[in-house]
């Protein structure tokens, strides 16, 4: 893997890391691209790298614990931190996005796909959106019961001015990134973000 890795990546002087999983496989090549990461986003929180009283127990880091530790460990060591996106986890940091969580604390299904999407994506030219659309509405229910969790953590690295930083007094949720505008404007703009270059991002 790491061979691999430094082979797709031999003309990158400056690399940005995409963790949307596990870091079971950071963990294999970080060694061919550590000198040229200038920046890691990750999805979820808490964030494990530097929150006061948070641990590593987010859910991508769950999956395999180890490979957790030993990432953060290593990026620590480089002083390199990692910016964490999630849904709102209570009520909406800018005062413009739904919250992920009711009253209670409970799990509510905000920033969800839906056929709205789904049909913006049918319409899409390019073949890949198209055909993405066509099997969301194909079959809606399996899309249902899930959130944009990955999809927000991508487009923070194309889009960080839609997104604001959670700092709180608990020292439990501080620090992590969430969307500033509703759910509507964030699948606009990954529709418009499939249907061709950076000028589509719906600036």
């Amino acid at each position: 893997m790491a061979t691999e890795v430094e082979r797709l990546t031999a003309g990158c002087e400056r690399l940005a890391l995409l963790a949307i999983g596990p870091w079971s496989s950071f963990v294999l090549y970080h060694h061919v691209i550590e000198d040229r990461l200038v920046q890691v986003v990750a999805q979820g929180s808490p964030f494990p790298d530097d929150e006061a009283r948070g641990q590593p127990d987010g859910w991508n880091c769950r999956y395999d614990y180890t490979a957790c530790e030993a990432a953060f460990a290593r990026l620590n060591r480089r002083e390199q931190r990692a910016d964490w996106v999630d849904i709102p986890q209570g009520a909406s940091t800018c005062g413009a996005a739904e919250p992920g969580r009711d009253p209670a604390g409970q799990r509510v299904y905000a920033f969800t796909p839906n056929a709205e999407m789904a049909l913006a994506f049918s319409a899409v030219s390019h073949p890949l959106p198209n055909r993405l659309g066509q099997l969301m509405l194909h079959n809606p229910e399996a899309v249902n019961q899930t959130s944009l969790w990955d999809d927000l953590t991508a487009l923070y690295l194309l889009r960080p001015d839609v997104f604001g930083r959670v700092s709180d007094s608990s020292g439990r949720s501080g620090g992590h990134l969430e969307p500033c505008v509703s759910a509507r404007q964030i699948r606009a703009i990954l529709v418009a973000s499939s249907a061709g270059p950076s000028s589509n991002l719906g600036r």
